[in-house]
């Protein structure tokens, strides 16, 4: 159990619990009393649910099929309201882009399309066919490759985009998440200020020559701390990369 939950952690229940019951008393809800907007049941090859159609669902092999989905690994994620779904898909093609092996042409290629499709989705690049595109990609990755990486990815994406188009078209025509995210902190860098750029490529060449090759936003950590893990990255780069960092700091 990961997510968006206040007691996550491994736990083992029998086939047929109530599900609101072991995300409520069990694991402890959401936190600040949000509302569950959807939820991974196992795993992230497992198409999400809301929370309206998890209301009243058991966990049990025969209520998740019902549902359209599956209990897969169990791996659960929670997702809180205000999360933004096309920054969740952007996640998850990162992830099964960077895990093909490359040996099946249609996952080798499939899921650096997706990837790419989203991520320009998410830098207000996005064009109208960009949906629809996602789902041709996901219909031909599905049962065409060795093992069941590309069939999966295709399972993330078209799960969320059945459940939540209307935020990539919203995102697409908008050039922004319909959901405001936390505010990306500044770093200061050498008493300069920089501030991440963009949610998928935050790291970039500062004005002063700077480099920045790693930078996470991890809201549990205060600004402070978010930026010092990102410098002692960089320090970590500029040792073994001085051509990227002119001066040999960061």
């Amino acid at each position: 159990m990961s997510g968006h939950i206040n007691r996550p952690g491994v736990y083992e229940v029998e086939l047929g619990y109530p599900w609101m019951k072991f995300l409520d008393e069990d694991c402890g809800g959401v936190p600040a009393g949000r509302a569950i907007k959807c939820v991974v049941p196992g795993g992230v090859s497992s198409k999400v649910l809301t929370g309206a159609d998890i209301a009243n669902l058991k966990l049990s092999h025969e209520d998740l099929w019902d549902a359209g989905s599956t209990l897969g690994s169990g791996g659960m994620i929670v997702i809180a309201e205000g999360t933004c779904m096309v920054a969740l898909l952007q996640v998850l093609m990162r992830f099964y882009h960077h895990e093909s092996c490359g040996q099946c042409t249609p996952c080798r290629q499939g899921t650096g399309w997706m990837h790419r499709i989203v991520d320009r989705i998410m830098a207000g690049e996005g064009k109208p066919e960009d949906i629809e595109r996602l789902y041709y990609i996901a219909k031909f990755n599905d049962g065409t490759t060795i093992c069941g990486l590309g069939d999966a990815a295709g399972y993330a994406a078209s799960g969320i985009l059945d459940k939540f188009r209307d935020e990539f078209e919203y995102c697409i025509e908008h050039k922004r998440s319909k959901k405001a995210g936390p505010r990306m902190p500044e770093i200061f860098i050498n008493g300069q200020a920089i501030e991440a750029r963009r949610p998928d490529r935050p790291g970039g060449r500062a004005a002063n020559g700077h480099f920045i090759p790693y930078f996470c936003w991890h809201p549990p950590l205060s600004a402070s701390a978010t930026a010092a893990s990102a410098w002692s990255r960089s320090r970590a780069a500029a040792s073994t990369s001085p051509a990227t960092c002119p001066s040999g700091r960061a």
